[in-house]
């Protein structure tokens, strides 16, 4: 099956008439090569606001609208332990995302009411991938978070969503002042695909 868009994320810079590029505070980039889209937030990373938040952001320009499954491929270039960064993608309210924390690596699935990726509820599942993909799909009223990885699928969260209203997906490398070990962390993406869904590009 074809996907209903594709974007491999390589090239010379990002294509900017799909994704904006968002930078909170002082020092996180997105970057694109031939390799996929960089995302960095470094050592000397500081924030700009009360929030204390540090993001690299990419979030599409067009909606999805009704049932959609989307995925996006990530790997760790630079990712030391406990750094409380995590990288994640969101849709319709769904996160999902693999995180460091001082007690280890998770996959998190997740239902944000406010701005990811913060609050419950959410699952956890401990993970030492340096490679992955991470997936949302809305399909029946629901949404739902899986994970991939030499396992194959991972169902990690699920939760009623009736609203068919067209969504923007966002895709972060984020922390906080609070939580961030002020090391250097790095993640490439590549092979953004929307297998199933509309893509409302009408705003």
């Amino acid at each position: 099956m074809h996907p209903v868009f594709f974007d491999s994320m390589k090239g010379r810079e990002i294509n900017t008439k799909v994704w904006d590029i968002e930078a909170v505070g002082n020092g996180p980039t997105a970057n694109a090569d031939s390799d996929g889209t960089a995302l960095t937030i470094p050592a000397h990373a500081t924030p700009t606001d009360p929030s204390g938040a540090l993001r690299a952001r990419i979030t599409t320009y067009c909606g999805l609208a009704g049932e959609f499954d989307i995925q996006v491929d990530y790997s760790l270039l630079t990712w030391p332990t406990a750094s409380g960064i995590g990288i994640g993608m969101y849709a319709a309210w769904a996160d999902v995302m693999r995180e460091s924390t001082p007690t280890g690596d998770y996959y998190v699935g997740a239902h944000r009411i406010g701005d990811p990726p913060d609050g419950p509820p959410r699952v956890r599942a401990r993970t030492t991938d340096t490679h992955g993909t991470l997936r949302i799909v809305r399909a029946a009223n629901r949404m739902i978070a899986y994970d991939r990885s030499s396992g194959g699928w991972r169902q990690l969260y699920t939760f009623p969503n009736p609203t068919p209203a067209a969504v923007s997906v966002y895709i972060e490398l984020y922390t906080t002042a609070r939580r961030f070990s002020h090391r250097q962390v790095q993640v490439r993406l590549t092979d953004f695909r929307v297998n199933s869904g509309f893509l409302d590009c009408s705003n």
